[in-house]
């Protein structure tokens, strides 16, 4: 058994690998649980990081979902931030508008990219950036929709059909508020 001290007082103790802060007004703290701890606002407490490969086309001047994240155990009066950088490709010259929608149906930020020209095919990485300020504690599931503007066909992560592994990314953060 080890222990640390500050001076006279006890601040850690060890036994068999496990530590033990001395502190009770902490509660007791494990690598799982910290009963009392408070984080400051602006603090991360989670971050989810996905890479999607799938493969989708839209044709339709109407909102079609591509992908979705889930992040779980979300603590009360936490914010979720949301950053996408989506791989598309249009057939022809177009818009094609991109939205994230939170678990409870509302829009947490929108974008759009235009691809300039008057044929072939034109290649965009739009970026987007939300904020949840008021998600479900517990599982918050957000949904990715994509609507191309005209008679066009969208593609959402073209090429990996084709073995050459064109991705999307997406990061969500929990943060304290």
């Amino acid at each position: 058994m080890a222990t640390l001290k500050l001076g006279t007082t006890t601040a850690i103790t060890e036994s068999s690998g496990a530590l033990t802060l001395a502190n009770t007004a902490l509660g007791t703290p494990t690598s799982v649980t910290l009963t009392n701890a408070t984080f400051p606002a602006g603090h991360v407490l989670q971050v989810v990081i996905d890479v999607d490969n799938d493969y989708e086309t839209h044709a339709a001047d109407s909102w079609d979902t591509v992908h979705s994240i889930n992040i779980p155990n979300v603590k009360s009066g936490s914010h979720v931030h949301i950053m996408a950088s989506i791989n598309t490709l249009t057939e022809a010259s177009g818009l094609v508008a991109f939205q994230i929608i939170d678990s409870v149906g509302g829009v947490v930020a929108k974008s759009q990219n235009y691809s300039g020209g008057t044929s072939s095919w034109h290649s965009n990485f739009p970026s987007m950036m939300g904020k949840d300020t008021s998600p479900l504690v517990g599982s918050n599931t957000y949904t990715i929709q994509m609507r191309p503007s005209g008679t066009f066909t969208a593609y959402y992560n073209y090429g990996s059909n084709q073995h050459q592994l064109t991705q999307s990314y997406y990061q969500l953060m929990e943060v304290v508020a």
